[in-house]
């Protein structure tokens, strides 16, 4: 059953999270740059298993390393990154951030 004490309290609720989204709010744009990031690579780890793709026309060995390079340069950055906010907010709202109930190293490894 739906009543207006039920309505007001979806309300409430909906103002806290909006309040905690656009508190911690770079902290979750870096979070999802670094699932993207880490979706690409695997997408790319996947692609260089591949033995066959020495001997395709247009093949860049050059290019796959650069792209290696970039993910092995951005991806423990951004680790670095949201693990320092990650402890800034901690300090600021006394609890840990988390991602899917698990704190961010515990989500990475």
């Amino acid at each position: 059953d739906y009543n207006e004490e039920m309505l007001t309290e979806h309300e409430k609720k909906l103002e806290d999270l909006k309040f905690i989204y656009c508190e911690s709010q770079s902290l979750y744009e870096k979070f999802t740059k670094w699932m993207e990031l880490w979706d690409e690579y695997m997408q790319f780890e996947e692609k260089t298993k591949d033995p066959q793709r020495f001997k395709q026309r247009g093949y860049n060995m050059l290019e796959e390393e650069r792209q290696r390079k970039v993910f092995k340069n951005q991806l423990p950055k951004l680790e670095e990154e949201i693990i320092q906010c990650a402890q800034e907010y901690k300090e600021n709202n006394q609890k840990e951030f988390t991602i899917y109930g698990m704190n961010f190293i515990e989500f990475i490894n």
